[in-house]
């Protein structure tokens, strides 16, 4: 009789350990190559395979501790006791209460779902329906569907109610903080299209509110003009010059209420828009930024995200070594060289950084 070659066992022992174990690290201590053979050895122990990660991970029954939805999670990767990210799903839509949002789903099960419910929409196992603008995933089974998209329609009208009843200055507040945040992902040239836009849209009720908009604006542009010149000019009087222009402008009332308070929320930030008074060499916008950001932004468009967060601050190590080099006017090659090699040749980037910053003025 052959003599058994290959054991469960000893994936076993590899799994308890590590709690999870990759196709490549079962064939590396079972001795093989072919993957049949390891799912083969794998059915014997029950096997769980990730529903993220692309099934990268396996484990055992005894490792795994599902909470109440069934759920498992270890060192981001996540397991279901459905087996798949499609019948995970395709689970969790059937038994709900009343359906879920796409964006719902992805909160419950930590990884994106898009691709995966067009391919259970696709083979009938979920239904969509649309609630408030947005699709709602529902049960397959007709009178599930029906009772969870009621269901969802009244939560939905509530919620309306709910905010219907907000303060208005809740919703002001919140509006703000929406359009702060937008503003800040923008550069100058287009902050200032976004600024004539909504002037435009902002209008004025009659001739006098139409003329203090256009003028304040233009009063605008000119102390814009006048901080770029400081920036080239310095000087103490210019400095305080500019104070009382800034105080003169935004402290400005008109007859135009929209614009009065607009000119008090900028009043308020006074310190932190006149920091280039103090500190000169601050630029204007932030074109800087978002030139620092740009590489890692393509290459997320290019690769997406990382498999784990190891590779994840692999790349924001070296996208961040690169670009401190490049502002430095180091060679990252020739950084990568001196440090690999060991000759240590090229300065700390720390010091360098330091060494810039007290050559700087006004430092």
């Amino acid at each position: 009789m052959k003599k058994e070659r290959y054991h469960s066992n000893d994936l076993k022992r590899l799994i308890l350990k590590n709690k999870m174990s990759t196709m490549v690290e079962m064939k590396k201590i079972m001795g093989t190559k072919v993957d049949a053979t390891i799912f083969r050895k794998l059915r014997e122990l029950h096997y769980l395979r990730s529903y993220s990660h692309r099934g990268k991970y396996y484990t055992v029954p005894e490792v795994v501790r599902f909470d109440a939805k069934e759920l498992w999670s270890c060192r981001a990767v996540h397991f279901s006791k459905q087996g798949s990210l499609l019948n995970a799903i395709a689970h969790h839509v059937d038994r709900s209460v009343s359906g879920y949002f796409e964006y719902e789903i992805e909160s419950l099960l930590h990884v994106t779902v898009k691709v995966a419910v067009l391919k259970l929409l696709k083979e009938n196992r979920i239904s969509r329906q649309k609630v408030a603008g947005r699709y709602l995933y529902c049960s397959s089974r007709m009178r599930k569907r029906n009772r969870q998209y009621n269901d969802r329609k009244k939560h939905q009208i509530i919620k309306d109610s709910t905010l219907e009843s907000m303060s208005s200055e809740m919703v002001f507040q919140e509006g703000k903080t929406l359009v702060e945040l937008f503003l800040s992902l923008l550069d100058e040239k287009q902050r200032r299209l976004f600024a004539g836009l909504e002037s435009i849209k902002l209008g004025g009720f009659n001739e006098q509110q139409c003329q203090a908009l256009v003028d304040i604006q233009n009063r605008l542009w000119n102390f814009y003009s006048d901080l770029k010149s400081y920036k080239e000019n310095s000087c103490s009087t210019f400095k305080k010059e500019l104070e009382e222009q800034f105080d003169q402008l935004f402290t400005t009332r008109t007859c135009f209420a929209s614009l009065n308070l607009a000119l008090q929320r900028i009043y308020k930030n006074k310190s932190e828009l006149l920091l280039v008074l103090q500190r000169p060499e601050i630029p204007l916008h932030n074109n800087l930024s978002e030139n620092d950001i740009r590489g890692y932004v393509k290459k997320k468009k290019i690769s997406g995200g990382t498999r784990s967060e190891v590779g994840r601050r692999c790349r924001d190590t070296f996208s961040s070594l690169k670009k401190t080099c490049r502002k430095l006017g180091i060679s990252f090659w020739d950084y990568l060289k001196d440090r690999l090699s060991g000759s240590n040749t090229i300065p700390q980037l720390s010091d360098c950084i330091r060494h810039r910053v007290n050559a700087s003025p006004g430092c």
